[in-house]
């Protein structure tokens, strides 16, 4: 796994963490919740996006 594919990972939990605690917090329909949503939607489309370069990347090396 490449370098920034692991550091995406880690920050995916790290929101993840912090989606839970603004539920907990606030609600599950709270704007703090919706946001740190989002953040972490960007995040895994992040990393799906990097993990599909590296395939296609190793397809087109063999």
């Amino acid at each position: 796994m490449f370098f920034k594919q692991k550091a995406i990972l880690i920050c995916i939990e790290d929101l993840r963490q912090e989606m839970y605690k603004a539920m907990s917090a606030y609600g599950i329909d709270s704007l703090q919740t919706l946001s740190a949503s989002q953040k972490l939607d960007i995040a895994i489309n992040e990393y799906y996006r990097l993990k599909r370069n590296v395939e296609s990347l190793e397809i087109a090396v063999s």
